[in-house]
């Protein structure tokens, strides 16, 4: 760590090679979070800060953000912290670190330098660096005035998802198709292994027909599974705008997934 560079700018403070910031989170908490985030991490360096995960944390809030340009997942947490930090983590250590950490609330120590990332639980210390460069506005992405709203029993709807996903060829890429109707969601896909039609029943307001890959838009309800909810709202206002998934009761996390255009 003698060779890190000797100021680095992190948000709101600079932190010099020889000084450190730190706070402490439960493993599980921590895991949690990763879990909900990591799977719309970009997987090509197209855009390197894409392929990390941004850590913003403010006061007592702790915000996890991926983004791979299909979808953005925006996970909250609460963390004992006073200082206002951001970086990002490669997408890589956070998979390895989960496989090493429980669901405990055994706290674990994060600290920073001005390139590193450094935890530290019972006797192991895992080191990585960070990805430098500066992290996608990600605020902007997120849909506006959003006209038509869903909601809905969580674990129905991805049972329904996963049903219909049993037809779909990964290579064809058939989109699965959702008719938002005033009793509820209408799920269709139609490809060369065969034709599926469910439903499932909501509250809804507004309608509207749209489309999206089965795969993305599974693993963002999926991700938000993890937060242990019954039930979700989707919120949509056009067949070619992003539709986000939240929480009912609480601002825990927030998906964003493109839709994809249907023919005919």
């Amino acid at each position: 760590l003698n060779e890190i560079t000797k100021q680095y700018h992190m948000g709101d403070i600079t932190i010099n090679a020889n000084d450190k910031v730190s706070f402490e989170i439960e493993k599980g908490v921590l895991k949690r979070a990763c879990q909900q985030v990591l799977f719309s991490v970009a997987l090509d360096d197209k855009k390197p800060v894409l392929t990390g995960v941004l850590f913003e944390l403010s006061g007592s809030k702790m915000t996890l953000v991926s983004c791979d340009g299909f979808r953005l997942s925006i996970c909250r947490e609460s963390v004992a912290s006073a200082e206002m930090l951001r970086f990002i983590v490669p997408g890589k250590t956070l998979n390895d670190l989960i496989k090493l950490i429980d669901d405990s609330d055994e706290k674990i120590k994060i600290e920073l330098t001005a390139k590193h990332l450094i935890v530290h639980f019972g006797d192991i210390y895992f080191f990585s660096r960070l990805v430098e460069g500066e992290y996608i506005d990600y605020m902007k992405s997120i849909p506006q005035n959003q006209t038509v709203e869903v909601k809905l029993k969580l674990h129905e709807f991805i049972a329904c998802l996963e049903r219909a996903s049993l037809v779909i060829d990964e290579r064809a890429k058939s989109p699965i198709k959702l008719n938002m109707v005033p009793f509820g969601v209408l799920i269709s896909c139609l490809t060369a292994n065969g034709k599926i039609d469910d439903e499932v029943t909501a509250e809804v307001k507004g309608e509207l027909e749209i489309g999206f890959n089965n795969r993305y838009l599974l693993d963002a309800l999926k991700g938000a599974a993890q937060a242990d909810d019954e039930e979700v709202v989707l919120r949509m206002s056009g067949a070619l705008v992003g539709m986000t998934i939240q929480p009912v009761e609480h601002d825990g996390y927030l998906y964003l997934v493109l839709p994809v255009r249907l023919n005919g």
